[in-house]
């Protein structure tokens, strides 16, 4: 199996030639609970049967925290209510909902989807390099500010060495 048949899984009667792109398609949450724990799922679509059901919210929140990067695509009918569809969107943040399974856009919205989160995968590699390299830099800093402050401790040593022998030989020079 290719590694593009793990990133989409359709729950629902979601069109069959999305298999084709590499999409994984389910009837159940129960299916998709195993699934998740199988691959590594990137974009998640979901009928509103299966959103509405009690345990989609623990289950979301598990898929979540294994891929804090997962991208939603909702397929909800138009005469759904708006207020429980506003309700949703903000619980879930769907990247894009759709009216019904025959929208010519649904192909290129999953896959802009898969790219989306892509590009917050490659964010966070990116910023957790950026927080590498700035706790190297401190590290490199603190390590160059402590050889600063032997070497100027050393150059004062050696000045005030240097100062005494000087008197030394100038009193040595009196002397004689």
């Amino acid at each position: 199996m290719s590694a593009i048949i793990h990133k989409f899984l359709l729950i629902g009667p979601w069109p069959k030639a999305l298999t084709d792109m590499g999409a994984v398609i389910v009837n159940d949450l129960y299916e998709a609970n195993y699934q998740f724990e199988r691959s590594q799922i990137d974009v998640l679509g979901i009928n509103l049967t299966a959103l509405l059901e009690k345990r989609f919210s623990d289950l979301f929140s598990k898929w979540k925290q294994n891929n804090p990067h997962l991208q939603i695509v909702a397929v909800i009918p138009a005469d759904f209510s708006k207020k429980s569809l506003l309700d949703l969107q903000w619980k879930y943040s769907f990247i894009k909902i759709f009216n019904s399974y025959n929208d010519p856009t649904l192909e290129n919205y999953l896959n802009l989807s898969l790219e989306r989160s892509y590009k917050e995968k490659q964010f966070e590699s990116y910023k957790s390099l950026v927080d590498e390299q700035n706790q190297n830099m401190t590290k490199l800093r603190l390590s160059l500010d402590e050889k600063i402050e032997k070497r100027t401790k050393f150059l004062v040593e050696s000045r005030r060495k240097l100062f005494l022998t000087n008197i030394r030989i100038e009193a040595f020079r009196k002397a004689l």
